[in-house]
């Protein structure tokens, strides 16, 4: 009886998938588990991070995709800029920021708060501090 294979997977647009190193670039035996990861300014959205090549030849879960994420904000002169989610190298979809002056000024025009929204741009006009 023939070995059961997976078909390939489609690598998501700036990501890559990582097979564990079990089978060839061409044969994905049962129970291979395949990684999806992406690259640097992107995230994985949607569908399933990892999977698996089940007894039946078919792949669990549904492929995700990579989404741009957002670039970190200018500086704000006389105050700071504070993110709730992510990294240096990783501002995701739905990542926040919040504006915040140093003593003795004051956030004008502009939002207090911003949100990473699809396409890697944020939300909102960046405000300004003001003496």
């Amino acid at each position: 009886m023939a070995e059961l294979i997976c078909s390939d997977l489609s690598s998501p647009t700036n990501g890559d998938i990582d097979y564990g190193g079990a089978g060839s670039t061409n044969r994905r035996s049962v129970n291979t588990v395949a990684t999806y990861t992406c690259d640097t300014r992107y995230t994985l959205t949607g569908g399933s991070t990892t999977r698996t090549c089940e007894s039946d030849g078919v792949w669990s879960g549904s492929a995700p995709m990579c989404q741009t994420d957002c670039p970190d904000l200018p500086s704000l002169i006389n105050g700071m800029i504070m993110y709730n989610t992510g990294s240096p190298d990783n501002r995701p979809i739905n990542a926040g920021a919040i504006y915040t002056c140093n003593t003795g000024y004051t956030l004008t025009g502009g939002d207090t708060t911003r949100t990473c929204v699809s396409g890697g741009i944020w939300s909102g006009v960046p405000p300004t501090c003001q003496i």
